[in-house]
């Protein structure tokens, strides 16, 4: 008989358990909104069974934010009816939601002199980039350094640039209109993987001539010539130059060893080669 009444108490203590359990809960009381020109602040209030430990923001901009304070701040950058949307989570797993909508009435000051990136996409080894910008962009320069020593000035809003060689890369776009002048950057990291290397399709023999200190490549590649790019970093701390034929001449002003490292590119397909010359 002992047995089937302990039985029963711990059946009974479950039960009870599993009751408590099935109060949790989580509700929202009220939510406030005060504007300030373009600048809403929000507070609420929320009870839940267990401790409060993180509020999710979200704004009909778009812009969403965590905090672990019932209250936050955000700036709008246009007029008219928005809604903030607030999901409270407890240290129990449980999640309320509130709603709240108000309108920024009044136009405010802002900054018109202002870029940011919309769209930057890394596809293989180019960079897609569209520019966000807040002002005029009708006759304004947008100068663009992709950071490989490539720079140009155009007056589109989007850019399209191949790298040649893996690295990281310090790309900017400066954004210059009248008096204005904004810039944005953005770090590159390309490695062998954004490359397609179709160097078992391109055969390549360099044989260099050494006379006194001046090298004379010559080159014999498997591909028409004239499809072929060349870049030649000499190893000597000299400008990375190019050619569109196997043959190549450098002049080197010291003697030493130098490693010389030359890349073909016929289309999207590449190959490196390395060259060691001694110089003596």
């Amino acid at each position: 008989m002992k047995v089937y009444k302990l039985t029963y108490c711990l059946f009974a203590l479950v039960s009870l358990v599993s009751s408590c359990v099935q109060d949790h809960y989580c509700e929202v009381k009220n939510i406030e909104t005060d504007v300030q020109e373009n600048i809403v602040s929000v507070h609420i209030s929320a009870e839940s069974s267990g401790d409060l430990i993180q509020y999710n923001w979200t704004f009909s901009d778009g812009f969403s934010k965590a905090t672990v304070v019932p209250y936050t701040q955000h700036e709008f950058t246009s007029t008219g009816n928005h809604l903030v949307e607030v999901e409270v989570e407890d240290s129990e797993g449980n999640l309320c939601n509130y709603e709240a909508g108000f309108e920024i009435e009044d136009d405010f000051s802002r900054d018109t002199c202002d870029i940011d990136l919309e769209s930057f996409v890394i596809a293989d080894n180019g960079v897609d980039v569209t520019v966000d910008v807040i002002g005029e962009d009708e006759g304004a320069v947008f100068t663009w350094s992709t950071g490989d020593g490539f720079v140009i000035e155009t007056e589109a809003t989007e850019f399209y640039y191949e790298y040649s060689r893996k690295g990281s890369y310090d790309f900017m776009v400066t954004y210059e209109y009248g008096e204005c002048i904004d810039s944005t950057v953005k770090v590159v990291h390309l490695d062998e993987t954004n490359f397609e290397d179709c160097g078992s399709e391109i055969h390549f023999e360099a044989k260099a001539t050494i006379l006194d200190k001046n090298v004379i490549f010559q080159s014999s590649v498997s591909v028409p010539d004239w499809d072929v790019k060349y870049t030649w970093n000499m190893g000597d701390g000299s400008p990375v130059d190019y050619s569109f034929g196997p043959n190549f001449e450098h002049n080197y002003s010291d003697l030493g060893t130098y490693t010389v490292l030359v890349r073909l590119e016929d289309g999207d397909c590449w190959r490196e080669e390395v060259i060691e010359v001694v110089i003596d």
